[in-house]
């Protein structure tokens, strides 16, 4: 049994033995949380751009009922 397959080897928070590429898995963390981060500023993006086109969509409706009123 070699060391890194020793019962009492280290183990990290998440239960998996350490390795000497544990920086590795900071980095891969790391990748994660700014993919999250991006993810949350492209879904706000997209739900301010929803909310700004359905506003203009609402004022030319309402512009366009207006002008059928006023041309009876």
């Amino acid at each position: 049994m070699s060391a890194d397959q020793s019962a009492d080897a280290p183990r990290a928070s998440n239960g998996r033995k350490c390795s000497k590429y544990s920086f590795l898995q900071r980095q891969d963390r790391a990748v994660d949380v700014l993919a999250l981060v991006i993810s949350a500023l492209s879904l706000l993006v997209a739900g301010v751009g929803t909310y700004q086109a359905n506003k203009r969509a609402n004022e030319a409706l309402a512009e366009s009922r207006k002008a059928a009123e006023d041309a009876r």
